[in-house]
């Protein structure tokens, strides 16, 4: 490489271009369509003193690479262990790693009893979060409650905190709860109770926070503090990978270097595509730009991340800016940062004119906007606010181009008398639902069937009785809005309605007083749905239509709208069913199985994952896309406020399982693609565990094994035969029952090479009577 291709960057290192495909360039040569990287030189670690395991005050160091058993090893010995209590294993960051669930903890149990309390500390790890709560708390031993001079190091709001319980707490950004994985560490100086908190090797906050008096009798554990810990949900999603525990407070260059010795290096790199035959580079005060013989600069890709992912970038950028994995592609439909009236634009729903080219859209504050632009390049979208003032609008549909809004008091249809594209006169096209001040009962969901019928949802109060007969209702409105008619009943928190093909209505609802955990329902007219504070008329938990499937909230902490993908988009998942999730912002598969005349279902992940929590979503019929909005109003994981997104299906293979078949001899999976058989054949690929919950008017539920006790039953996977086409897998389960909940959890890979990290998760009404294992030829 020539010294005249040192290109400047902006730190003022340097950066080499890397040639691919054996291509070499010096001033004279010319561009072809082959790509170019060019690549930043990794920084030097900073120079500090070794931190690693013959540091005499390190008493613990977990790799967490074993990826079996309930005591990881540590690697410098002594007593000090962690013993799982829940937490299983997943990937890490490398190798294996602890994955918390949402109802899973361990146990630290230090040499000497150790504690905050009569000794310095750090303590440092990886961490890949989904949600916020604890990661690492010392709590009473005596008391299953937050009790003065407790401690936790905590997530709130998606930043780093520490709490000293009766003292106070701190806390700084950047936000860690974005799936990525992120180097978090403390500090504790117990003299003068002076605590720091480090993110990717960064101190983002410092203070002293002593107690007034010890705790007596304490424990140290990860993954939850108590269930009375203030103001916070305790237990954590996450992953938590590589453990540090120091009898000392490091210093701060002593974390930086931590940091730098473990994370990968990073580098810049920058890719062409498709440059002109003619195009020549050229050398300016700015770097290196690409100039076509018709003096057309060409547009260069940057993109920064791990060095060992520069094969990744390279794919990507010779396959013209999409990954050969990548399933789906995600467009942010950009929307006005700001307006004259300063609107705040949390998305709760939305529906296309006929043309599909303009959609209406509604914000949770009250406003509804019509975009326009939403063409293949999205290059010129235009906004306008037409109305203004509505409570709550949850559920805009367009009929005959004429937009109809559900709020709380009524359906309103927006009509603009004077054609200027403003709202001029707001009708009351129909407001027999009955409503109350409680801030729990929302109307969500307005779909139209073929004649011109409205439905939509209407959630009963929290923590409360019913006080009125259209609380945890599924609702119908004529088409001529003359008249409202109840379907359905027992819902607790609907949010957003689904309408099937065959004009079946699919609903989620939400954990809470009667629903044990998160319910997928597929709503059967004049049925009652579970939850007996609604209005039930006299129904109860005994006549109660079971639920598509339960969804355990460490797989989906707030689902929303079951939305159906129309014949002729999206390939070979034509006509399935996806379930958008607020609370992860994911968008979800699902699939059925009908045994003995019931239906039953599972979901799986597709990749989706979107920065807000999503609420509702329609496939545009001009281009065959997924659009999806959503906001933030209600303790979600993602972080941005609202958003308004194009999702489209690529060329990319599907990784995620299609289909499944419960038998009394085990479970059959499908994929779309054909697996790697020695790694499918391997039964530690596939973890199975099952629970059931416990129907009451208490909050939600603990898991309950068959034996009636507290927890998960572990079921084993006594063999695994892969299909001739080597697209499905059958499971033997000797064990198999019908249950409330199970969850396989499945890490292997794919024949072409591609990895396998993802769940089948849902419910087992029955089992059907032809055994798993003779379809899996079918």
């Amino acid at each position: 490489m020539r010294e005249d291709f040192v290109i400047p960057v902006e730190d003022g290192r340097t950066a080499r271009l890397v040639p691919l495909r054996g291509l070499s360039l010096d001033r004279s040569s010319r561009a072809s369509t082959a790509t170019h990287l060019a690549v930043q030189d990794p920084p030097d670690e900073i120079a500090a003193p070794t931190v690693d395991v013959h540091d005499t005050d390190l008493v613990g160091r977990w790799l967490l690479d074993e990826g079996v058993g309930d005591e990881p090893a540590n690697l410098v010995g002594g007593s000090t262990a962690i013993h799982l209590d829940g937490a299983g294993w997943r990937r890490g960051r490398h190798g294996n790693a602890l994955e918390f669930n949402g109802a899973a903890r361990a146990d630290l149990v230090t040499e000497g009893a150790l504690t905050f309390d009569n000794s310095d500390l750090t303590f440092a790890t990886w961490i890949s979060a989904t949600s916020d709560g604890t990661l690492f708390a010392e709590v009473s031993d005596d008391k299953d409650t937050w009790v003065p001079g407790g401690k936790s190091l905590f997530i709130r709001d998606g930043e780093l905190s520490f709490d000293v319980g009766w003292v106070g707490v701190i806390s700084g950004p950047p936000n860690v709860v974005d799936g990525e994985w992120r180097h978090i560490a403390l500090t504790w100086r117990h003299d003068g109770g002076a605590v720091a908190l480090y993110v990717d090797g960064q101190l983002i906050a410092q203070d002293e926070l002593k107690p007034e008096e010890p705790l007596e009798e304490s424990r140290m554990q990860l993954g939850f503090t108590n269930d009375e810990f203030p103001d916070e949900k305790s237990w954590w999603n996450g992953r938590m990978d590589d453990i540090h525990l120091y009898r000392r407070a490091l210093e701060e260059y002593e974390v930086a270097a931590l940091y730098n010795r473990q994370r990968e290096p990073f580098v810049l790199a920058a890719g062409v595509m498709d440059a002109p035959a003619n195009a020549r580079w050229h050398l300016g005060e700015s770097g290196f730009t690409l100039t076509g013989a018709d003096g057309r600069d060409t547009s260069i890709i940057e993109w920064r991340g791990p060095a060992d992912k520069l094969p990744w970038f390279a794919r990507y950028v010779a396959a013209g800016g999409t990954d050969r994995d990548q399933v789906f592609a995600i467009d942010r439909i950009s929307w006005p940062d700001s307006t004259p009236w300063a609107s705040w634009m949390r998305f709760g729903a939305f529906d296309f004119f006929a043309d599909g080219s303009r959609a209406a859209i509604t914000t949770w504050s009250g406003d509804v906007w019509v975009v326009a632009g939403l063409d293949s390049a999205l290059t010129d979208l235009r906004w306008r606010r037409i109305a203004t003032g509505l409570n709550q609008p949850l559920g805009p549909t367009i009929r005959d181009d004429e937009i109809y809004v559900l709020g709380r008091d009524q359906i309103t249809r927006l009509r603009d008398e004077n054609g200027d594209g403003e709202t001029d006169f707001y009708e009351n096209f129909n407001n027999d639902t009955f409503n109350s001040e409680h801030f729990h009962e929302p109307a969500t969901g307005l779909q139209t069937d073929s004649e011109g019928a409205f439905y939509f949802m209407k959630a009963a109060r929290h923590a409360l009785r019913a006080g009125h007969p259209h609380h945890g209702v599924l609702m119908r409105v004529a088409a001529d809005g003359s008249e409202s008619t109840v379907l359905a009943r027992g819902f607790r928190a609907p949010n957003g309605l689904g309408r099937g093909p065959d004009g079946t209505f699919y609903a989620t609802d939400q954990e809470g007083h009667w629903m044990p955990a998160n319910r997928l329902n597929r709503i059967r007219l004049g049925g009652f749905h579970g939850n007996e504070w609604a209005w039930t008329e006299g129904a109860t938990t005994t006549s109660e239509t079971r639920p598509l499937c339960w969804l355990h909230p460490s797989v989906d902490r707030s689902p929303a709208e079951p939305v159906w993908i129309p014949d002729g988009a999206w390939g070979s998942m034509a006509g399935s069913m996806l379930l958008l999730s607020y609370g992860t912002g994911k968008v979800m598969a699902v699939l059925t199985q009908e045994v003995a005349g019931v239906l039953q279902a599972a979901v799986t992940e597709t990749g989706v994952q979107l920065p807000t929590g999503t609420m509702r979503g329609r496939f545009n019929p001009r281009d065959g896309h997924l659009y999806v909005c959503g906001l933030v109003g209600w303790s979600p994981d993602q972080p941005d406020a609202g958003g308004f997104y194009r999702v489209r299906r690529t060329n990319g293979p599907v990784r995620h399982p299609i289909g499944f078949h419960a038998a009394e001899d085990g479970i059959v999976i499908r994929f779309a693609r054909p697996l790697s058989a020695e790694g499918a054949e391997d039964p530690a690929s596939w973890n199975v565990e099952s629970w059931d919950y416990r129907i009451s008017a208490r909050y939600g539920s603990a898991e309950y094994r068959r034996d009636h006790m507290e927890g998960r039953d572990t079921h084993t996977v006594l063999s695994v035969t892969v299909s001739r086409d080597q697209k499905s897998v059958f499971l033997s389960i000797p064990d198999i029952r019908p249950v409330m909940q199970f969850h396989v959890a499945m890490t292997t890979s794919f024949q072409d090479g591609g990895a396998l990290d993802n769940y089948l998760h849902g419910t087992l009404h029955g089992l059907a009577d032809k055994p798993a294992a003779s379809v899996l030829e079918d």
